[in-house]
Protein backbone atom coordinates (compact mmCIF):
# COMPACT_ATOMS: atom_id res chain seq x y z
CA UNK A 1 0.00 0.00 0.00
CA UNK A 2 1.33 3.37 -0.68
CA UNK A 3 -0.11 6.68 0.61
CA UNK A 4 -1.91 8.73 -2.92
CA UNK A 5 -3.44 12.42 -2.03
CA UNK A 6 -4.42 11.49 1.49
CA UNK A 7 -5.64 7.96 0.70
CA UNK A 8 -4.04 4.86 1.09
CA UNK A 9 -4.28 2.52 -2.18
CA UNK A 10 -2.23 -0.89 -3.05
CA UNK A 11 -0.30 -0.78 -5.79
CA UNK A 12 1.23 -3.48 -7.51
CA UNK A 13 5.26 -4.73 -6.31
CA UNK A 14 7.61 -4.86 -9.34
CA UNK A 15 8.09 -8.00 -8.94
CA UNK A 16 4.30 -8.70 -9.62
CA UNK A 17 4.32 -6.41 -12.23
CA UNK A 18 7.40 -8.10 -13.87
CA UNK A 19 5.86 -11.69 -13.40
CA UNK A 20 2.16 -10.27 -15.42
CA UNK A 21 4.24 -8.47 -18.31
CA UNK A 22 6.32 -11.90 -18.78
CA UNK A 23 3.22 -14.01 -18.89
CA UNK A 24 1.32 -11.32 -21.42
CA UNK A 25 4.64 -11.43 -23.38
CA UNK A 26 4.08 -8.38 -25.69
CA UNK A 27 6.51 -6.15 -27.05
CA UNK A 28 5.63 -3.14 -24.77
CA UNK A 29 5.31 -5.52 -22.21
CA UNK A 30 9.34 -5.84 -22.80
CA UNK A 31 9.85 -2.28 -23.18
CA UNK A 32 8.20 -1.53 -19.72
CA UNK A 33 10.26 -4.12 -18.07
CA UNK A 34 13.64 -2.85 -19.29
CA UNK A 35 12.79 0.79 -17.35
CA UNK A 36 11.30 -1.61 -14.31
CA UNK A 37 14.60 -3.77 -14.72
CA UNK A 38 17.15 -0.36 -15.11
CA UNK A 39 15.60 1.34 -12.34
CA UNK A 40 15.25 -0.99 -9.68
CA UNK A 41 17.36 -4.02 -10.43
CA UNK A 42 19.20 -4.10 -6.69
CA UNK A 43 15.94 -3.49 -5.14
CA UNK A 44 13.88 -6.39 -6.63
CA UNK A 45 13.20 -9.65 -4.74
CA UNK A 46 14.93 -12.24 -7.23
CA UNK A 47 13.83 -15.11 -5.32
CA UNK A 48 10.52 -14.24 -5.44
CA UNK A 49 10.72 -13.86 -9.14
CA UNK A 50 12.23 -17.04 -9.94
CA UNK A 51 10.14 -19.37 -7.57
CA UNK A 52 6.48 -17.00 -8.82
CA UNK A 53 7.45 -17.61 -13.14
CA UNK A 54 8.38 -21.41 -11.74
CA UNK A 55 4.92 -21.78 -10.56
CA UNK A 56 3.00 -19.92 -13.28
CA UNK A 57 5.66 -21.69 -15.98
CA UNK A 58 6.89 -18.51 -17.29
CA UNK A 59 10.26 -18.83 -18.70
CA UNK A 60 11.63 -15.36 -16.99
CA UNK A 61 15.19 -15.46 -17.91
CA UNK A 62 14.52 -15.56 -21.68
CA UNK A 63 12.08 -12.86 -20.93
CA UNK A 64 14.16 -10.55 -19.13
CA UNK A 65 16.99 -11.29 -21.31
CA UNK A 66 14.74 -9.96 -24.56
CA UNK A 67 13.77 -7.55 -22.93
CA UNK A 68 17.36 -5.85 -21.98
CA UNK A 69 17.47 -5.20 -25.54
CA UNK A 70 14.39 -2.87 -25.38
CA UNK A 71 16.32 -0.43 -22.55
CA UNK A 72 15.68 3.01 -24.24
CA UNK A 73 18.13 5.10 -25.76
CA UNK A 74 18.13 7.98 -23.02
CA UNK A 75 19.29 5.83 -20.23
CA UNK A 76 23.03 6.82 -19.89
CA UNK A 77 25.41 4.24 -20.83
CA UNK A 78 22.87 1.75 -22.18
CA UNK A 79 25.04 -1.04 -23.39
CA UNK A 80 27.18 -0.67 -19.82
CA UNK A 81 23.34 -1.08 -18.46
CA UNK A 82 22.52 -3.82 -20.87
CA UNK A 83 25.72 -6.04 -19.60
CA UNK A 84 25.46 -5.65 -15.88
CA UNK A 85 21.83 -6.38 -15.88
CA UNK A 86 22.41 -9.73 -18.36
CA UNK A 87 25.32 -10.81 -15.38
CA UNK A 88 22.52 -10.11 -12.64
CA UNK A 89 19.45 -11.96 -14.55
CA UNK A 90 21.90 -14.96 -15.33
CA UNK A 91 23.43 -15.22 -11.71
CA UNK A 92 19.82 -14.88 -10.03
CA UNK A 93 17.73 -16.84 -12.16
Amino acid sequence: ERELEGRRVRVISPEDLIILKAKAGRERDMSDISIVLVNLKDDLDWKYLKERASSLKIDLKSFLLRSLERIPVHVENAPKVRKSLRRIIEERL
